[in-house]
Formats: structure tokens, C-alpha cells, sequence
């Protein structure tokens, strides 16, 4: 059983990995690949808050910090408005005859 989330469905005997390595040839946004960012900038903003609580205030580590918040923001925007255009296309797809 899927979930119609819109993301390509994972196959039963794939891993986490494998799934996202093998998300490179499918099309769509895939789940495992928006985790994947996910967690990857949730744990570089933690190492940055870690150096500035731990090293004391660099300007640098502030920066990255900004920059590293400013991409999760920045990525789950652009996730939203994704799902917003599909749910829109489908909307649309699904009331309107194809004339092609």
C-alpha cells in the first residue's frame, strides 16, 4: 500500500540508500531525497551552533550558520510550491479532457 503523496513509491526490498541512490534515474522528488537533505542541513546548523557555543563568535561560522538556515528554508519552500503546482495540474488534469 502507497501513499499518494505525490513521491515516487519505495520499493519493499529497498533499503533507505538504495532507494535514494536509485532516485537519481526516476523522475519526480522522491521522499528519501528531501529527508536526506533534511537531515543534512539539520545536522550542519547543529555543528554551527555547536563551533559558536564551543569556539566562541566567529563571523565565519555565523555566516555559514545564516547560509546554512537560509537553504532548509529555501528547500522546503520550493517543496510546498511543488506540491502546490502538482495538486493544481491535477486539478485541472483531471477535469479537463485531453485534446491531443
Amino acid at each position: 500500500s502507497t501513499q499518494s503523496t505525490g513521491t515516487i513509491p519505495q520499493q519493499k526490498n529497498e533499503s533507505f540508500l538504495e532507494a535514494l541512490v536509485l532516485s537519481i534515474t526516476r523522475g519526480g522528488v522522491p521522499s528519501q531525497l528531501v529527508t536526506a537533505i533534511t537531515v543534512s542541513l539539520i545536522i550542519l546548523i547543529i555543528l554551527c551552533v555547536s563551533f559558536l557555543v564551543l569556539g566562541g563568535a566567529n563571523l565565519h561560522v555565523f555566516i555559514f550558520l545564516g547560509l546554512a538556515v537560509g537553504l532548509l528554508i529555501s528547500v522546503h519552500w520550493f517543496m510546498s510550491l511543488l506540491s502546490e503546482v502538482k495538486s493544481k495540474n491535477s486539478a485541472v488534469g483531471g477535469s479537463r479532457s485531453s485534446t491531443c
